[in-house]
Protein backbone atom coordinates (compact mmCIF):
# COMPACT_ATOMS: atom_id res chain seq x y z
CA UNK A 1 0.00 0.00 0.00
CA UNK A 2 2.90 2.35 0.73
CA UNK A 3 4.33 1.62 -2.71
CA UNK A 4 0.97 2.45 -4.30
CA UNK A 5 0.94 5.81 -2.52
CA UNK A 6 4.49 6.41 -3.74
CA UNK A 7 3.41 5.63 -7.31
CA UNK A 8 0.51 8.05 -6.99
CA UNK A 9 2.84 10.79 -5.82
CA UNK A 10 5.27 10.13 -8.68
CA UNK A 11 2.45 10.22 -11.25
CA UNK A 12 1.13 13.46 -9.82
CA UNK A 13 4.57 15.05 -9.90
CA UNK A 14 5.07 13.91 -13.50
CA UNK A 15 1.73 15.39 -14.42
CA UNK A 16 2.60 18.69 -12.80
CA UNK A 17 6.04 18.67 -14.40
CA UNK A 18 4.59 17.91 -17.81
CA UNK A 19 2.09 20.71 -17.53
CA UNK A 20 4.58 23.27 -16.22
CA UNK A 21 7.36 22.24 -18.61
CA UNK A 22 5.01 22.34 -21.57
CA UNK A 23 3.86 25.83 -20.79
CA UNK A 24 7.47 27.06 -20.48
CA UNK A 25 8.48 25.52 -23.78
CA UNK A 26 5.29 26.33 -25.64
CA UNK A 27 4.71 22.73 -26.59
CA UNK A 28 1.86 21.54 -28.61
CA UNK A 29 -1.52 21.39 -26.77
CA UNK A 30 -2.02 17.91 -28.12
CA UNK A 31 1.14 16.65 -26.42
CA UNK A 32 0.07 18.14 -23.10
CA UNK A 33 -3.32 16.57 -23.42
CA UNK A 34 -1.89 13.14 -24.30
CA UNK A 35 0.54 13.11 -21.37
CA UNK A 36 -2.09 14.37 -19.00
CA UNK A 37 -4.47 11.63 -20.11
CA UNK A 38 -1.75 8.97 -19.68
CA UNK A 39 -0.94 10.25 -16.20
CA UNK A 40 -4.60 10.28 -15.25
CA UNK A 41 -5.04 6.74 -16.56
CA UNK A 42 -2.05 5.50 -14.52
CA UNK A 43 -3.47 7.34 -11.53
CA UNK A 44 -6.84 5.63 -11.96
CA UNK A 45 -5.17 2.20 -12.34
CA UNK A 46 -3.13 2.82 -9.19
CA UNK A 47 -6.27 3.86 -7.33
CA UNK A 48 -7.96 0.62 -8.37
CA UNK A 49 -4.90 -1.37 -7.25
CA UNK A 50 -4.82 0.42 -3.89
CA UNK A 51 -8.53 -0.21 -3.38
CA UNK A 52 -8.01 -3.91 -4.13
CA UNK A 53 -5.07 -4.08 -1.76
CA UNK A 54 -7.12 -2.39 0.96
CA UNK A 55 -9.94 -4.88 0.48
CA UNK A 56 -7.49 -7.77 0.84
CA UNK A 57 -5.95 -6.26 3.97
CA UNK A 58 -9.37 -5.61 5.53
CA UNK A 59 -10.49 -9.16 4.69
CA UNK A 60 -7.32 -10.61 6.25
CA UNK A 61 -7.75 -8.46 9.37
CA UNK A 62 -11.39 -9.51 9.67
CA UNK A 63 -10.44 -13.19 9.35
CA UNK A 64 -7.78 -12.75 12.06
CA UNK A 65 -10.37 -11.02 14.28
CA UNK A 66 -12.85 -13.89 13.82
CA UNK A 67 -10.18 -16.49 14.62
CA UNK A 68 -9.00 -14.58 17.69
CA UNK A 69 -12.57 -14.13 18.93
CA UNK A 70 -13.21 -17.87 18.55
CA UNK A 71 -10.00 -18.72 20.45
CA UNK A 72 -10.84 -16.30 23.26
CA UNK A 73 -14.37 -17.69 23.49
CA UNK A 74 -12.95 -21.22 23.86
CA UNK A 75 -10.54 -20.05 26.57
CA UNK A 76 -13.33 -18.23 28.39
CA UNK A 77 -15.52 -21.34 28.38
CA UNK A 78 -12.61 -23.45 29.66
CA UNK A 79 -11.97 -20.90 32.42
CA UNK A 80 -15.65 -20.95 33.40
CA UNK A 81 -15.53 -24.75 33.62
CA UNK A 82 -12.39 -24.56 35.76
CA UNK A 83 -14.08 -22.08 38.10
CA UNK A 84 -17.10 -24.38 38.47
CA UNK A 85 -14.79 -27.30 39.29
CA UNK A 86 -12.80 -25.22 41.79
CA UNK A 87 -16.02 -24.15 43.52
CA UNK A 88 -17.03 -27.81 43.84
CA UNK A 89 -13.61 -28.70 45.26
CA UNK A 90 -13.79 -25.77 47.68
CA UNK A 91 -17.21 -26.89 48.91
CA UNK A 92 -15.94 -30.46 49.33
CA UNK A 93 -12.86 -29.23 51.21
CA UNK A 94 -14.99 -27.00 53.44
CA UNK A 95 -17.37 -29.88 54.21
CA UNK A 96 -14.43 -32.19 54.91
CA UNK A 97 -12.85 -29.60 57.21
CA UNK A 98 -16.11 -29.17 59.10
CA UNK A 99 -16.40 -32.94 59.48
CA UNK A 100 -12.86 -33.17 60.83
CA UNK A 101 -13.61 -30.36 63.28
CA UNK A 102 -16.76 -32.15 64.43
CA UNK A 103 -14.78 -35.34 64.98
CA UNK A 104 -12.08 -33.42 66.87
CA UNK A 105 -14.71 -31.73 69.06
CA UNK A 106 -16.37 -35.08 69.72
CA UNK A 107 -13.02 -36.67 70.54
CA UNK A 108 -12.08 -33.82 72.88
CA UNK A 109 -15.50 -34.01 74.54
CA UNK A 110 -15.09 -37.72 75.12
CA UNK A 111 -11.64 -37.07 76.64
CA UNK A 112 -13.25 -34.57 79.02
CA UNK A 113 -15.90 -37.08 80.04
CA UNK A 114 -13.37 -39.88 80.46
CA UNK A 115 -10.98 -37.55 82.28
CA UNK A 116 -8.01 -38.77 80.25
CA UNK A 117 -6.37 -35.36 79.91
CA UNK A 118 -6.66 -32.07 81.65
CA UNK A 119 -9.21 -30.79 79.18
CA UNK A 120 -12.49 -29.04 79.84
CA UNK A 121 -14.83 -26.62 78.13
CA UNK A 122 -14.61 -23.19 79.57
CA UNK A 123 -17.47 -20.82 78.90
CA UNK A 124 -15.42 -17.86 80.21
CA UNK A 125 -13.04 -17.89 77.21
CA UNK A 126 -14.85 -16.95 74.02
CA UNK A 127 -13.73 -17.92 70.50
CA UNK A 128 -16.18 -15.57 68.82
CA UNK A 129 -14.33 -13.53 66.20
CA UNK A 130 -11.14 -15.57 66.64
CA UNK A 131 -9.54 -17.78 64.01
CA UNK A 132 -9.15 -21.48 64.74
CA UNK A 133 -5.95 -22.10 66.69
CA UNK A 134 -4.28 -21.94 70.11
CA UNK A 135 -4.55 -18.96 72.51
CA UNK A 136 -2.81 -18.21 75.78
CA UNK A 137 -4.71 -17.71 79.03
CA UNK A 138 -5.81 -14.04 79.01
CA UNK A 139 -5.84 -13.93 82.84
CA UNK A 140 -2.12 -14.69 83.22
CA UNK A 141 0.94 -14.41 81.02
CA UNK A 142 2.65 -17.19 82.97
CA UNK A 143 -0.08 -19.80 82.98
CA UNK A 144 0.17 -23.45 82.08
CA UNK A 145 -3.35 -23.17 80.65
CA UNK A 146 -4.12 -22.42 77.03
CA UNK A 147 -7.22 -22.57 74.87
CA UNK A 148 -7.97 -24.16 71.52
CA UNK A 149 -10.57 -22.57 69.25
CA UNK A 150 -12.05 -24.92 66.66
CA UNK A 151 -15.00 -23.64 64.56
CA UNK A 152 -16.42 -21.65 67.44
CA UNK A 153 -15.81 -24.36 70.06
CA UNK A 154 -13.39 -23.58 72.91
CA UNK A 155 -11.33 -26.19 74.77
CA UNK A 156 -9.01 -25.62 77.71
CA UNK A 157 -5.74 -27.56 77.81
CA UNK A 158 -2.83 -27.54 80.22
CA UNK A 159 0.89 -27.81 79.63
CA UNK A 160 2.94 -30.57 81.24
CA UNK A 161 3.97 -30.06 84.85
CA UNK A 162 6.60 -27.36 85.30
CA UNK A 163 5.98 -25.66 81.93
CA UNK A 164 3.99 -22.61 80.90
CA UNK A 165 2.26 -21.71 77.65
CA UNK A 166 4.32 -19.45 75.41
CA UNK A 167 1.86 -17.58 73.16
CA UNK A 168 4.40 -16.32 70.61
CA UNK A 169 5.54 -19.88 69.76
CA UNK A 170 2.14 -21.52 70.40
CA UNK A 171 3.69 -24.21 72.58
CA UNK A 172 4.60 -25.05 76.14
CA UNK A 173 8.10 -24.10 77.38
CA UNK A 174 10.17 -23.83 80.55
CA UNK A 175 9.35 -20.65 82.52
CA UNK A 176 12.97 -19.43 82.23
CA UNK A 177 12.48 -19.24 78.43
CA UNK A 178 9.27 -17.19 78.60
CA UNK A 179 9.82 -13.43 79.13
CA UNK A 180 8.25 -12.28 82.40
CA UNK A 181 7.97 -15.82 83.83
CA UNK A 182 11.59 -16.40 84.89
CA UNK A 183 10.66 -16.10 88.58
CA UNK A 184 8.42 -19.21 88.55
Amino acid sequence: MKSAVGILRTELNEFKGTFNGSRNQNQDVFEISRRSTESLMRLAETKITVAGDLRKEVAAALQKFVETTAALTRELNETKATIVNLRKELTETKNSSMEITRRLAKMMSSEMIAGNESSERLPTFNCKGKADGNYGDPSSKCSSKFYICAHGNVFQRSCSAGTVYRANTLQCDWPRNVPGCEWI
